[in-house]
């Protein structure tokens, strides 16, 4: 009788909780814990998606329904990554693979559609992550959380940060060291002005020969707000 009542102490609080929520609005299982012990949680948490009050989108994340019965509503991929990481406190940010793609063809390293370094299915839904490496399912995905340095991780998700993230990923030092000028006019291709400060005030967060390859240390033709190159 007394765990009974436990239980229902336990789902009553998070009911309460549910309806400080927007319809539709994910939640997850962190964000319930100082209601009770776990296994009442993931108790009351099973029962509410029996009755249909709320549904599942992933394993620990999950939706209040518009009505009891009522469709799941759709989330992107990125959206429930970013709602797994921020449940745990950590940065997520777009794996580098496709930009460092995009720039090996502009160098002429391959060709449109061919496969480049490193690239396999798994990085379609690979993001970096400042935290350990893990996996969850999503829409029977397999969607990868891959552990990267703090200083890539500073570095972002901008324009610019993901154009440094690419170049630090593929190590494009050798052809940088050969064509100079016109592997970083190419590799500068669609930045403009702020992107380049931006890429200047990182200096710090790259190493030496990233910091050359970007010219970090001659920036006698930077003029803020000018287009460096013309997409």
């Amino acid at each position: 009788m007394e765990k009974h009542t436990y239980r229902l102490g336990v789902t009553k609080k998070i009911r309460r909780h549910l309806r400080t929520l927007e319809i539709d609005q994910p939640f997850t299982t962190r964000e319930l814990l100082n209601y009770g012990n776990r296994s009442a949680i993931d108790n009351c948490i099973f029962r509410m998606i029996q009755e249909g009050e709320i549904h599942r989108i992933t394993r620990g994340v999950f939706v209040r329904a518009k009505s009891f019965g009522g469709k799941r509503p759709y989330y992107t991929q990125r959206e429930i990554a970013e709602i797994k990481a921020n449940s745990f406190g950590r940065k997520l940010q777009t794996h580098p693979f496709k930009k460092a793609k995009e720039i090996a063809v502009r160098l002429g390293l391959i060709k449109p559609g061919q496969k480049w370094i490193k690239e396999c299915d798994e990085l379609e839904s690979t993001y970096e992550i400042s935290g350990p490496s893990s996996s969850f399912m999503f829409d029977g995905k397999r969607i990868y959380f891959k552990k990267t340095t703090r200083r890539k991780i500073q570095l972002g998700d901008s324009r610019a940060g993901l154009v440094m993230r690419a170049l630090w990923y593929n190590g494009f030092r050798n052809r940088f060291a050969l064509w100079g000028f016109e592997a970083q006019r190419k590799a500068y291709q669609g930045l403009y002005g702020l992107d380049r400060r931006e890429i200047h005030e990182s200096s710090a967060l790259m190493p030496a020969w990233l910091s050359d390859i970007l010219n970090l240390d001659n920036n006698d033709n930077f003029v803020p707000g000018r287009a460096i190159i013309a997409a």
